[in-house]
């Protein structure tokens, strides 16, 4: 589906088709979901009143003016992601492994030793990872009565030199997948073994691998105004890599098919960038218990690089005169291209029960139909690039909240996190469900000089997936599980 739209803009503008610049690109680079600290995230990530957590300086800067004295901390995490895809009533599971790094940070509090006026200044600097896109998601089917090669055939139909892609339709011609029906039509007509016998009933797998994630490094600075107004900017560079590679294969297992045996599809898209944002907050004390918080984050300014590629195998009957097997790949297609991201205002509550106990409330939002792309290669693709993320997306409301019980020096955590789909409706954005739910716990030490964090994330995501424009519905259950564990010093 996504591919489809990105054809039809790149016919409008009779411009050649750019897997890179699409709508859901700039979705994924601009949709942060948080990580950082195990304090932090056993509650939620809603720390946008709390402060004293460098994971708060990604929400809201102001939280660094809270320290009292500075701090040396680090939080490797363990992420365990489980897929579950259901293609054709057959369910595969995916797990996938990885060891990161989720948070390390500084920071160096001056005291002026007053309670009234300027308190102290506190500088931080630091990582916290924003994004993780490490996945592996498999599907598998039989007897399938369509094709992908469907797909290329009908896109190719009406063109006399196989448009309108390359890296696609012009692949499955060279391979020898695709020819043009004997008919005297005019336009010629494309198609293939199966369509042209009219037998399906092969079977197909789909996989796609998923790495890369987004860190942002932090410089931050807060101010703490008589123990009742905390102030905090910092300025962020976001690094980000994306790493995918989609393999469909057909297979004609049952020999249903005179010729034709199979073929296997490639897909392989790279892209790095680094991006530059500021953000300002506040904190107000208008109660010893009560902590009011409000933040705004400019938007982010990226270069991205992307390399994008695809190769094609075709595997044929034994015959004298043909091939049994060809294998035809597109060149490299690399293109730079700058995104910027929307506006981010956060809303933030947290309240302290006596020593006992603390909880916390975060509101953000984004409206993600503000993304903007600049092409330099491409005014009219960008324009038209433009206008299509203003119909797709729209605003999304997410929320966060948290609580924690002090027992002595051990602490325990609890929290939960929504991130809402800003999908306009899910006919327009793929019939990907985006939407975001993520459950959190956590404990912890702390003595007078150094403390240790554990929390465990589980975050959910439902959604259905077309691997092809013809497919049958793919179903995919996402479950990611991250153990963090947080050390850290202070002095």
């Amino acid at each position: 589906m996504k591919k489809l739209i990105i054809i039809t803009l790149a016919l409008i503008g009779g411009l050649p088709f750019l897997h890179a610049q699409d709508s859901y690109e700039a979705l994924k680079f601009s949709r942060y979901q948080y990580y950082g600290t195990a304090r932090s995230s056993g509650m939620g990530n809603a720390f946008g009143a709390l402060g004293a957590d460098f994971s708060a300086v990604s929400i809201n800067p102001a939280g660094l003016g809270v320290y009292r004295k500075g701090e040396f901390a680090f939080t490797p995490s363990l992420k365990i992601n489980r897929n579950t895809g259901t293609y054709m009533g057959q369910s595969m599971e995916d797990e996938n492994f990885k060891f990161q790094l989720d948070n390390i940070h500084f920071v160096s509090t001056y005291n002026t030793n007053r309670n009234n006026g300027l308190v102290s200044l506190s500088f931080g600097v630091g990582y916290n990872r924003l994004a993780d896109f490490s996945e592996s998601i498999t599907l598998l089917g039989r007897d399938a009565q369509t094709s992908m090669l469907d797909e290329f055939a009908d896109n190719s139909s009406g063109f006399t030199n196989v448009a309108p892609s390359e890296f696609y339709e012009d692949l499955a011609w060279n391979a020898d997948l695709m020819y043009i029906r004997d008919t005297e039509e005019d336009p010629v007509v494309y198609t293939h073994d199966m369509m042209s016998q009219g037998v399906y009933g092969q079977s197909q797998e789909h996989i796609i691998t998923r790495s890369g994630g987004m860190g942002e490094y932090n410089f931050a600075l807060g101010a703490n105004v008589s123990h009742k107004l905390y102030f905090g900017l910092s300025v962020g560079i976001v690094s980000l890599s994306y790493d995918e590679t989609i393999v469909h294969t057909e297979t004609d297992i049952a020999n249903n098919v005179d010729f034709f045996d199979g073929f296997s599809f490639t897909e392989d898209y790279l892209t790095s960038g680094t991006g530059v944002n500021m953000k300002l907050g506040i904190i107000a004390r208008p109660l010893t218990s009560l902590r009011v918080g409000a933040s705004v984050h400019l938007p982010t300014f990226y270069n991205i690089d992307t390399e994008f590629s695809t190769r094609m195998n075709g595997f044929f009957d034994p015959s004298p005169d043909f091939d049994d097997e060809t294998f035809v790949r597109s060149d490299l297609l690399i293109s730079e291209y700058r995104l910027t991201t929307p506006f981010r205002f956060i809303g933030s509550l947290g309240y302290q029960i006596g020593k006992v106990a603390t909880i916390s409330a975060d509101y953000e939002y984004v409206d993600y139909g503000a993304n903007r792309f600049d092409i330099d290669t491409d005014p009219t693709y960008q324009a038209d690039l433009n206008d299509e993320l203003e119909d797709v997306y729209n605003v999304a409301h997410n929320l966060r909240a948290g609580a924690e019980v002090r027992l002595g020096k051990v602490y325990l955590r609890h929290g939960w996190a929504f991130y809402q789909d800003p999908s306009v409706s899910l006919e327009d954005a793929d019939l990907i469900d985006k939407t975001n739910v993520r459950a959190t716990g956590g404990l912890g030490f702390r003595t007078r000089g150094f403390f240790m964090d554990f929390a465990y994330m589980r975050t959910m995501n439902d959604y259905s997936y077309f691997p092809y424009a013809y497919s049958t519905e793919a179903m995919i259950e996402n479950r990611k599980n991250n153990f963090l564990l947080t050390m850290g010093f202070r002095f």
